[in-house]
């Protein structure tokens, strides 16, 4: 019975060890080598991929300081020293929320310096009856005589002020609009460029078309 069981043990062994070297020759040291450089390749893309992320959150980090600081510089120096005229007009018409800028339209082709005003008025700046234009008429005055307090008047040409109406309705908002250009010194109406404005509307006070943004003027 020992005997028997020392053979089996051989047996097993020798048919252990032959299925062993069997194996070892499915799988040649070429593959082993091919599947090592797969690995690495991967590795590299997978780190490329990850240096490329941490590049795009640097530039988009980036970008963001420099629209911060390009919006900050034009604050500073467009906005900012108007502040005190934009000021005066809130506290002379409530709730009118009004914007005040100056520059050129185009500095280039030398066109006239523009002061203008945008802001809410309670009544409808498009009307043309008699008590409208009367409401106009003084509201524009006003507004040239809280200029020349706060701002050097004679540097501009142009006033500009654009006036609207918010108007509600169930269904949506309505807004009624209209440009006025005055000549700073003679009052009289004139068109962007600076050229004396022809209207078919009575009164002095014509309404215009609009107008395009303003370049500050060094």
């Amino acid at each position: 019975m020992p005997a028997l069981t020392l053979r089996a043990a051989r047996r097993f062994k020798a048919s252990g060890n032959s299925l062993f070297e069997r194996q070892a020759q499915k799988v040649p040291v070429n593959s082993l080598l091919q599947n090592d450089g797969n690995g690495d390749e991967q590795s590299r893309q997978t780190s490329g991929s990850s240096v490329s992320g941490r590049r795009l959150v640097v530039l988009m980090f980036l970008f963001g300081i420099a629209a911060t600081v390009a919006m900050w510089v034009y604050w500073t120096l467009h906005l900012t020293p108007f502040m005190p005229f934009q000021k005066s007009l809130a506290a002379e018409f409530k709730n009118s929320s009004p914007r005040v800028s100056g520059g050129q339209r185009k500095i280039s082709d030398n066109s006239p310096r523009i002061l203008r005003v945008v802001m809410r008025v309670p009544f409808d700046p498009t009307s043309g009856d008699s008590s409208a234009q009367e409401e106009i008429d003084g509201t524009l005055r006003r507004i040239r005589d809280l200029a020349g307090q706060h701002v050097n008047l004679p540097e501009y040409e142009i006033l500009e002020v654009h006036l609207f109406l918010e108007v509600q309705h169930p269904a949506s908002n309505e807004i009624r609009s209209q440009v006025f250009r005055k000549n700073v010194t003679s009052w009289q109406d004139v068109n962007e460029d600076g050229s004396p404005h022809v209207s078919q509307q009575s009164g002095s006070d014509a309404a215009q078309p609009g107008s395009a943004a303003l370049v500050p003027a060094g």
